[in-house]
């Protein structure tokens, strides 16, 4: 028996290796509304929706009225189908081509390539990036940092909601390992951060928490953020650039990297731009609200939720 799993395997390998050349990832769809649809060669179709994968040798067809964008991950440039469409895709365009999507970027079309491949890997939110909230429920929390996000400034700012009855605060800022990197207090539910050097690379814990004496010794926030490498840093300033473009395509792409690498905050940022300028797309407000959630604003989630299912 093991001799025929082994040839079996064998033979399998090579089927997968033909498989996966057939099926070359050529572009992710990056603004998606109204009608249109992916055939794939053996004519199954499914709608074109936004950060959706288009593989070579498909087929995007477009209805009028529709608005389709496609960032193409070999060389980074985004193609507008004019509509109505019907175009073949390969990895270095459609056939019959689309409207090149003008831009001025001092951001290479190499580097929008890398990114446009990175999008199938936005990770899911994990467990540990979930705030403790204690005490009376408030009016729309805003947690800053936002839990496990990725932060680039050297002395970020902190904010946590307010807690009735609480006139004092105490927060310390701690590395993983425990080593304590500042610690203060306030009456005020926002602050400067003051302590040791931030390192880069690393994760840090913050809490926030009545003062000793002060009632119970009661832990109202606990959670994780991690510091920007200097090549993050470099990546950011370069998905600002695209946020700051205003180009609907570009915002799609800076919104979707920016939760790629942990800026959150960012992330946030870039999809409200693009809610003002795409707010005909059901996906926007639904990754919006997910972000939202994440940041302790659970209200505006739930508005952006009854928006998306309108």
């Amino acid at each position: 028996m093991r001799r025929w799993l082994i040839t079996f395997v064998a033979m399998a390998i090579p089927c997968a290796a033909m498989a996966a050349e057939r099926a070359q990832l050529a572009a992710r769809i990056l603004e998606a509304e109204g009608d249109a649809t992916i055939t794939d060669p053996g004519g199954k179709a499914r709608p074109a929706t936004l950060y959706g994968t288009v593989y070579s040798g498909e087929r995007l067809t477009g209805k009028p009225g529709s608005i389709i964008v496609l960032g193409f991950r070999e060389d980074g440039h985004l193609e507008r189908l004019q509509v109505p469409a019907n175009v073949e895709v390969t990895a270095r365009g459609c056939r019959p081509p689309g409207i090149l999507v003008a831009r001025a970027l001092k951001t290479s079309n190499r580097k929008l390539g890398q990114w446009i491949d990175e999008l199938p890997k936005i990770p899911e939110v994990s467990l540990a990036g979930t705030a403790l909230i204690k005490g009376p429920p408030v009016d729309r929390p805003r947690l800053v940092p936002i839990p496990a996000s990725t932060v680039a400034a050297a002395n970020p700012a902190f904010s946590w909601p307010a807690i009735p009855g609480v006139q004092r605060y105490e927060i310390t800022v701690t590395r993983s390992d425990g080593g304590l990197f500042w610690k203060t207090t306030t009456q005020n539910t926002t602050i400067d951060y003051a302590g040791w050097p931030l390192q880069p690379g690393t994760v840090y814990r913050w809490r926030v928490a009545a003062p000793p004496g002060v009632g119970q010794h009661a832990t109202f926030y606990d959670g994780h953020f991690t510091t920007a490498t200097e090549d993050q840093q470099q990546n950011l300033r370069q998905l600002e650039e695209l946020i700051g473009c205003g180009e609907p395509s570009l915002l799609a792409l800076a919104a979707a990297c920016c939760e790629r690498h942990g800026f959150l905050a960012e992330a946030i940022q870039a999809y409200e731009r693009l809610m003002e300028t795409s707010p005909n797309s059901s996906a926007v407000p639904e990754n919006l609200a997910r972000l939202y959630r994440r940041a302790g604003r659970d209200d505006d989630a739930k508005s952006l939720q009854r928006l998306a299912h309108e």
